[in-house]
């Protein structure tokens, strides 16, 4: 299991966990575009700082992302699709950067993440 901490200035997530001093254009290259925002968003509800745990295998109380479709090798990422969050159906269909590569060293099959 791998913990990430995000962070939201205005309407942009980032990857808190990245050192913005390591990077020369760190809001540029840490920010998280499309599908990983939407789920932050939902994950975060009004806040603006989030850590969550990832995994590539179930865990208790983790919601899941399931691969739909790889983009490679036009995009990284790939399309993910979200069927429930705590329970209800919200039936989310969305394109996730290159966050799992990072997370992961690959994009899997199914992310399954818990708010911690």
């Amino acid at each position: 299991m791998r913990t990430f901490t995000f962070t939201k200035n205005g309407d942009a997530w980032y990857m808190a966990s990245m050192n913005p001093n390591d990077q020369k254009n760190y809001e540029e290259t840490n920010s998280l575009l499309e599908g990983s925002a939407t789920i932050l968003n939902l994950l975060a509800g009004t806040g603006t700082t989030i850590t969550l745990n990832l995994d590539t295998e179930p865990f208790e109380n983790a919601e899941v992302l399931e691969l739909m479709q790889l983009c490679h090798p036009f995009l990284d990422g790939g399309y993910y699709y979200m069927r429930l969050f705590a329970g209800q159906a919200i039936d989310y269909k969305v394109w996730m950067c290159d966050v799992p590569r990072y997370a992961f060293g690959s994009i899997p099959d199914r992310i399954y993440l818990r708010k911690t």
